[in-house]
C-alpha cells in the first residue's frame, strides 16, 4: 500500500510496531508498560468475603498476593496486618514472606468488602499453594501447573472519569510467569520510550545550524541512524521469540529473551542519550558565555570563567569527533568532564544582586519574557497566503481561506450551497484549520442542539456559540495530469460531524468524527478544471468547524511526511516527499523571537506557489534591487517571466499582492527567478540556484501590511542574523527595593544563526523586544521601563515587533513574578451536610484534611454543589433563589473552612457550577449556560447574591485563610458573556471583601 501519511509527529509517534499496541486483543503484557499496567487477566472472581486457610506439607518459605477491593483493601496474614489501603483505584500487591515464613498453617483474611485476590504460597520444598477468590483449587501443585480460572473471572470495565474505578497495578516479579510478563512489557516500554520520548528530546535541543543541515553526518542523524538497528533487533527478538515463549508457558525462556532484547537496546539508549547530552552541554556553555558578558564580573573572575568554558568547549569538539566513530561511551565520558568543568561557573558569576537563568530560553522571574507561541508572531507557515513545496509532488495545500456561512435553519443543501454554480456573495472568508469561534462566529443558535444530525453524547448542552450547521466552500483547479490516478482529500479534524460534497455530489455520508482523509472517486472530479469542494459541518460542543489540519487534495503517495518538533523557543517542521523530486526535503525553522521563518531545502531551488489553493489572489508585482536600480515588475496571472539572478545587487525579493506582502531574504545569489505555471498547473515563483541545499528567510506579513523599500532593506539586513536562543540575567535594584520589592532589571542576550547573504547590504544585529513586553508597552502597563527601541513595520494581532538596533542585548525594568502568589494545592469535591457522610475510602474528614496539609499543600480547592440537595444546598437550584432558614448548612460550610484552615491550608471556595438537566424553555440548554442566563435575568441576581453573602461571611478571616473561585469549569458560558459577568461579580465581592484572593476560571469551548 502506498504511503499517504500526511503527518508523523515526534511528540506522539504514530509509527510504532504492531507489537507495541496495535492489537486490541493482545494480552496486557504484549503492550509497553514501564511500571504500571491495567490488570485484565484475573483468574479470580469478585467475592463478598474471602478468608482462605492453608495447611502446608512443610514450613512456608514465602508467598505473594495481588488484590483489588471495591472499598480499598484490608489484609491480615495469621493475624498480622499486611496492608490497609483505602484507594479503590489501584490493584495492590504484597510479599507475604515475612508474615508466613516457617508457618505450617496460614490464614489470610481479606476485607473490608468486595474483593478480588490471587497469589500463592511456597513451602521449603518448592511446592506451590496457589489461591484465587472464586476458585476452588486443589493444592499443592508442582510448578508449571495451569489452573482454570473462576467461572466468572473479574474484568475491569471501562474507566472514563473521576467517578469510575481504575484497575492499575504495579508490574510483578513474584514468580516465573509474572517475571516473563514484566520483562517483555518493560522491554516494549523501552522501545516505545526511545521512539516517543528519547528521539523527541534529542531533536528538541538540536542547534539551529544542524536542524537546517541535510548532511547525514550531523550529530542527531548519526545517533538516530545508529539506534535504528538495535531497536529493530530487539523488536524482532520480542515478536518472534519472547512473546511466543511466554504464550507457550516457557516463562524462564521468555524472560531471558526479553533480557537479551533489552541488552541490544542498551546501545541505542546510550547513543541517543549521549548525543542529547552533547546538545545540552553546548547550549549551557553558550549560555554561560552570554551571561558572563552581561554580568561583567571582575577581570580575574572573567578570565577564569573564560578559560574553563574554552576548555569545556574543546572537550565537546572531541566528543563530537568520537561520535563520528559511533564511540558513544567515549562521547559521554568527555561530556561528563565538560559538565564537571562548567559546574563551578554559575557560583562565580552570580552576585547578591544578580542572578542568571538555569539554562538558555528560560525566564523564571520574568513575566514579560518570551513565550514559545507562533500566535504572537503570525509565523506559522500554514497560515501564509502561499505554500513552499516542490511542485512536482501532486499535492495541493488547501489550508487558508474558505468561503463560510452558518446555517442555523439547516437549509443550505436545499438552497444549493453544496453546488458548483452557487453564488457566494455575502459569505464570509474564514481560515481553516482554525475554530470558527476564534474568527468571530459567536452568535447563539436556539435550534441547537435539538437539530443535531446525531445523538450527542452529553446532554449538558448550552450556549457555547456558534453551535449548529455551517458550510465551507472552496474552488480548486485539479490538474489534468491527475486523471487516471487515485486522488485523496484530507479534511483534518472536524468538530463534530461533517458531510463532504465534490462538485455538488456527496462524498460518502455524513458522520460524526469523520476520518481525516477520504478517497475521491474519479467520477466526482473534473480534471483540468476548477472543482468545488463543499463541507457541511455540525458542531454542538467544544470549538467548532475545521479545527485541525492537514487540509489537502493529493494523488495517493504524493503527500509529504511531516515531523513537528517544538524547541525551547522555536517550532520546527520537517517535510519529506517520496515522489516527484525523489527525496525532496524542506525544513521550516520558526523562532519565537522573529516573525520570519528560515526555510531550508535540500534541492537547488525554492518554489513559492499555491495562492489559489489556499484561497488567496496571487501577487501582482515583484521588486528587487540591481546595480542599475530597483526593479519592480508586474506579475501576469499567465506567468512567463524569467529573470537573471546574477543581476541582483541585494539579498532580497519583495512579492506584493492585493492583500499582503512577502519578503524572501536569500543566503546566496540565485541563478534565476521564474514566474511561471508549474507541474500542478498553478502559477508560482521558482528561485533556482546552481546547486543545493539552499536556505532563505521568509517574512509573510499580515493582511493589510505593506512593506516599503526601506522596510525591505532593513529586514534584509536584520535577517542575516536570525535570533535562535536567549540568555537572561536579572538584577535587584536595591535603591528601588523600598518602593517596590518586586521591581527587577532584566537583560536578555541573544544567540544568532548567521544566515549569510550577498550584495551591498551589510548585516544588522537587532535585539528583539519580547512580544509580551511590547504588548505591555503598547497598553502602558504600569512599571515597565525600556530604553530606545524601534517599531518595525511588522505588527501581529497583539503588538508591534520592536527591536533594539546594533545590539545583541535588550534591557528593561519590570515587576518580577510574585512567588508568594504561586499556589500549590489539591482539589476536593462535595462537602455533604454531615462530616460522617464525607468519609472517603475509610478516611474521616478530619484525617483527610490532616493528610492534605501533611503532604505539603497550601490550599484546597473545594468544589461545592451549592445548588444540590445531596451536597451543601444554599440555593434552591442552579441559579435559583437563596434558601431561607438555612443556618445549619452555612454552619456546616464554616466547619469545613475551619478544618481546612486548621490543617494549615487556604480554603479555596468553589461552586461546582454544573447541571445535567436540559431546560425545555431554552431549547435544551442547561441552567448554567449563557442562553439560560439571558432568558432568566434573575439567575444572575441570585448567583451574585450568594457570592456576596459568602464573601461577607468570610471577609474578616486572615488573608491566607480563604479565596473565591466563582465557577468550576464554566463551559457553557460563552466568552462574551463570561467577560461581562466576571468583572461585575468581582465588583460585588470587593464591595464586602477587599483582601481575599479571587480566581477566574475560563472554559472557552470546554474546560
Amino acid at each position: 500500500m502506498k504511503k499517504t501519511t500526511l503527518r508523523r509527529m515526534v511528540v506522539l509517534a504514530s509509527v510504532i510496531a504492531a507489537l507495541t499496541g496495535a492489537d486490541a486483543n493482545a494480552a496486557w503484557w504484549e503492550h509497553p508498560h514501564d511500571k504500571w499496567y491495567l490488570k485484565d487477566d484475573w483468574k479470580a472472581a469478585e467475592v463478598e468475603r474471602y478468608a482462605p486457610a492453608f495447611r502446608l506439607q512443610s514450613p512456608a518459605a514465602g508467598g505473594w498476593v495481588v488484590v483489588w477491593g471495591h472499598d480499598g483493601v484490608e489484609l491480615n496474614a495469621n493475624g498480622a496486618v499486611v496492608m490497609n489501603e483505602v484507594d479503590r483505584g489501584l490493584v495492590y500487591n504484597a510479599d507475604l514472606t515475612p508474615f508466613v515464613r516457617g508457618a505450617l498453617e496460614v490464614k489470610l483474611q481479606f476485607g473490608p468488602a468486595h474483593i478480588v485476590a490471587e497469589g500463592e504460597l511456597v513451602d521449603d520444598q518448592g511446592r506451590l499453594y496457589p489461591f484465587a477468590s472464586g476458585c476452588d483449587w486443589t493444592v499443592p501443585v508442582v510448578p508449571g501447573t495451569n489452573l482454570p480460572p473462576a467461572a466468572r473471572p473479574y474484568r475491569p470495565g471501562a474507566s472514563s472519569g473521576a467517578f469510575d474505578l481504575a484497575h492499575n497495578g504495579l508490574l510483578l516479579r513474584y514468580n516465573d510467569a509474572e517475571r516473563g510478563k514484566s520483562a517483555i512489557s518493560k522491554t516494549l516500554a523501552r522501545i516505545q520510550r526511545l521512539r516517543d520520548q528519547s528521539f523527541f528530546l534529542l531533536r528538541r535541543l538540536r542547534p539551529a545550524e544542524e536542524i537546517l543541515n541535510f548532511s547525514p553526518d550531523v550529530l542527531w542523524r548519526r545517533a538516530e541512524r545508529f539506534a535504528a538497528a538495535p531497536i529493530s533487533d530487539a523488536e524482532a527478538i520480542l515478536t518472534e521469540q519472547a512473546i511466543p515463549a511466554q504464550k507457550a508457558e516457557n516463562f524462564i525462556t521468555a524472560a531471558a529473551l526479553a533480557e537479551k532484547a533489552g541488552t541490544r537496546l542498551g546501545s541505542a539508549e546510550l547513543a541517543i542519550s549521549a548525543a542529547r547530552e552533547v546538545e545540552q552541554t553546548e547550549r549551557l556553555i553558550q549560555h554561560f558565555i552570554a551571561c558572563a558578558a552581561l554580568l561583567m564580573p571582575s577581570p580575574q573572575t572573567a578570565q577564569s570563567v573564560k578559560e574553563d568554558l574554552d576548555a569545556a568547549w574543546r572537550l565537546m569538539v572531541i566528543a563530537r569527533y568520537q561520535a563520528t566513530f559511533n564511540d558513544w561511551a567515549g562521547v559521554r565520558k568527555h561530556v561528563a568532564r565538560a559538565q564537571e568543568m562548567i559546574s563551578t561557573v554559575r557560583p562565580r558569576l552570580v552576585s547578591p544582586n544578580g542572578s542568571i537563568a538555569e539554562a538558555p530560553d528560560e525566564f523564571p522571574e520574568d513575566r514579560f519574557a518570551w513565550l514559545n507561541a507562533p500566535e504572537l508572531m503570525n509565523s506559522d507557515p500554514s497560515q501564509w497566503t502561499f505554500t513552499v513545496a516542490p511542485s512536482t509532488a501532486a499535492c495541493l495545500d488547501l489550508s487558508g481561506r474558505w468561503g463560510f456561512r452558518t446555517d442555523p435553519n439547516n437549509e443550505g443543501e436545499k438552497r444549493g450551497w453544496h453546488g458548483v454554480k452557487y453564488d457566494e456573495a455575502g459569505w464570509k472568508k474564514l481560515v481553516a484549520p482554525k475554530p470558527w469561534e476564534r474568527q468571530g462566529v459567536t452568535q447563539d443558535n436556539p435550534q441547537s442542539p435539538g437539530d443535531a444530525p446525531y445523538r450527542p453524547g452529553d446532554a449538558r448542552l448550552g450556549d457555547k456559540p456558534y453551535n449548529g450547521f455551517a458550510w465551507y466552500r472552496k474552488g480548486i483547479l485539479v490538474p489534468a495530469g491527475w486523471e487516471g490516478k487515485k486522488v485523496r482529500l484530507a479534511t483534518g479534524q472536524i468538530q463534530n460531524w461533517a458531510r463532504i460534497f465534490i462538485n455538488g455530489k456527496p462524498l460518502g455520508k455524513g458522520e460524526q468524527g469523520p476520518p481525516p482523509t477520504h478517497e475521491v472517486p474519479a467520477e466526482l472530479l473534473q480534471f483540468g478544471q476548477t472543482n468545488t469542494i463543499a463541507i457541511q459541518v455540525y458542531n454542538h460542543d467544544n470549538f467548532g468547524g475545521i479545527t485541525g489540519g492537514p487540509l489537502a487534495l493529493f494523488v495517493e503517495g504524493n503527500a509529504p511526511e511531516l515531523v513537528e518538533t517544538p524547541g525551547p523557543l522555536s517550532f520546527v517542521r520537517e517535510y519529506i516527499w517520496s515522489s516527484g523530486d525523489a527525496g525532496a526535503r524542506l525544513t521550516f525553522f520558526a523562532s519565537a523571537m522573529s516573525p520570519a521563518v528560515i526555510v531550508a531545502s535540500n534541492q537547488p531551488k525554492l518554489e513559492l506557489w499555491g495562492w489559489e489553493a489556499r484561497g488567496h489572489a496571487s501577487p501582482t508585482n515583484i521588486t528587487y534591487a540591481t546595480k542599475k536600480g530597483m526593479q519592480r515588475l508586474a506579475l501576469s496571472p499567465e506567468g512567463a517571466l524569467l529573470l537573471n539572478g546574477a543581476t541582483m545587487s541585494e539579498n532580497w525579493i519583495h512579492l506584493q499582492g492585493t492583500e499582503a506582502d512577502a519578503l524572501i531574504v536569500l543566503e546566496r545569489p540565485p541563478a534565476s527567478l521564474a514566474w511561471k505555471s508549474n507541474a500542478q498547473d498553478a502559477i508560482g515563483l521558482t528561485i533556482s540556484f546552481n546547486n543545493g541545499p539552499v536556505r532563505a528567510a521568509i517574512l509573510s506579513t499580515p493582511a493589510g501590511t505593506r512593506l516599503t523599500e526601506m522596510d525591505c532593506r532593513s529586514w534584509a539586513r536584520a535577517l542575516r542574523r536570525y535570533p535562535v536562543a536567549a540568555s537572561e540575567c536579572v538584577w535587584i535594584d536595591r535603591n528601588l527595593a523600598g518602593v517596590d520589592p518586586l521591581l527587577r532589571r532584566y537583560a536578555i542576550r541573544y544567540h544568532y544563526l548567521d544566515l549569510g547573504g550577498f550584495g551591498d547590504l551589510s548585516p544588522l544585529t537587532v535585539a528583539p523586544v519580547p512580544m509580551l513586553l511590547s504588548y505591555g508597552l503598547e497598553h502602558r502597563c504600569p512599571g515597565l521601563q525600556i530604553g530606545v527601541t524601534k517599531k518595525t513595520a511588522f505588527q501581529s494581532a497583539h503588538a508591534p515587533y520592536r527591536v533594539v538596533e546594533n545590539s545583541e542585548t535588550v534591557q528593561y525594568r519590570a515587576r518580577a513574578v510574585d512567588r508568594s502568589r504561586i499556589r500549590k494545592g489539591i482539589g476536593e469535591l462535595f462537602g455533604k451536610t454531615k462530616a460522617e457522610f464525607n468519609a472517603r475510602g475509610g478516611v474521616s474528614e478530619d484525617e483527610m484534611f490532616r493528610r492534605m496539609g501533611q503532604w505539603g499543600f497550601d490550599h484546597c480547592r473545594y468544589a461545592f454543589a451549592f445548588h444540590a440537595d445531596w451536597d451543601l444546598p444554599l440555593v434552591k437550584n442552579m441559579g435559583g433563589p437563596l434558601l431561607e432558614g438555612n443556618d445549619a448548612t452555612w454552619q456546616r460550610l464554616d466547619q469545613l473552612v475551619d478544618k481546612c484552615d486548621g490543617a494549615g491550608m487556604q480554603m479555596m471556595l468553589c461552586w461546582f457550577f454544573n447541571e445535567d438537566k436540559p431546560q425545555n424553555d431554552t431549547a435544551g440548554a442547561v441552567r448554567n449556560s449563557s442562553r439560560y442566563w439571558r432568558a432568566h435575568p434573575g439567575t444572575k441576581t441570585n448567583v451574585f447574591e450568594l457570592w456576596r453573602q459568602i464573601a461577607a461571611r468570610y471577609a474578616d478571616r486572615p488573608e491566607w485563610a480563604v479565596s473565591y473561585d466563582f465557577f468550576n469549569e464554566p463551559a457553557y458560558l460563552n466568552p462574551e458573556h463570561w467577560n461581562e459577568l466576571m468583572p461585575e461579580l468581582t465588583a460585588v465581592i470587593r464591595s464586602v471583601d477587599r483582601k481575599h484572593l479571587i480566581v477566574w476560571e475560563s472554559a472557552d469551548g470546554w474546560a
